[in-house]
């Protein structure tokens, strides 16, 4: 079996991530917590949303196309294992438990994106960001005086929402107004009962 590749890299930096021309990767965050951020054709950039221990993301050849890229930055101290795209059945055939670790987090990755989906069609702002940090905040926020905190930016919460810095910045507004949560310097902070904003 291809022994997967280990990534560490410290809080603020940036992974380093293999060519994508070659074959494609799947990447297992086994530490810390992670931001991919995607880059179109014309060089807008979109946060994928922040992951952690037990998450998965896939870096595939279209990553490597002309102005499209991906790159992902560790909001935290983070470890990821990345095994190629192209030898997934061998490490399934040698290492069933190391497999169902990857196919769980996919299928979570995609339940995620579906949920999204929903959202960005039926909802309007606020309830949308609603939504997305209640999910950031029961996936990994941290516990503290009777509120949750989640260490988010409002670009990434823009770009994870498909709406302008400014429209993030009144909904969020309109949240805080209405006691349902509080917003500090790239930190969000929610009742603790729930765990989330509740949408709508």
């Amino acid at each position: 079996m291809p022994r997967p590749r280990l990534t560490v890299a410290p809080a603020g930096s940036r992974l380093a991530l293999p060519p994508a021309a070659d074959g494609g990767w799947v990447h297992l965050v086994e530490a810390g917590l992670v931001r991919p951020v995607a880059i179109t054709a014309d060089g807008r950039e979109f946060g994928l949303g922040l992951l952690g221990p037990g998450e998965a993301f896939l870096q595939d050849e279209r990553d490597a196309a002309p102005g499209i890229g991906l790159y992902v930055d560790a909001v935290d101290d983070a470890r990821c294992l990345t095994f190629p795209r192209t030898e997934l059945s061998a490490v399934a055939a040698e290492d069933p438990e190391t497999a169902a670790r990857l196919l769980h987090a996919l299928c979570g990755r995609a339940a995620d994106l579906a949920e999204l989906a929903v959202s960005l069609t039926l909802e309007s702002p606020p309830d949308r960001l609603a939504r997305l940090i209640g999910h950031l905040a029961r996936r990994h926020g941290v516990a503290e005086a009777g509120a949750v905190r989640v260490r988010v930016r409002q670009q990434d919460l823009a770009a994870m929402v498909g709406l302008c810095r400014e429209t993030v910045n009144a909904a969020l507004g309109r949240l805080a107004a209405e006691g349902r949560l509080r917003i500090g310097r790239q930190t969000i902070w929610i009742p603790a009962a729930g765990d989330a904003p509740d949408a709508g």
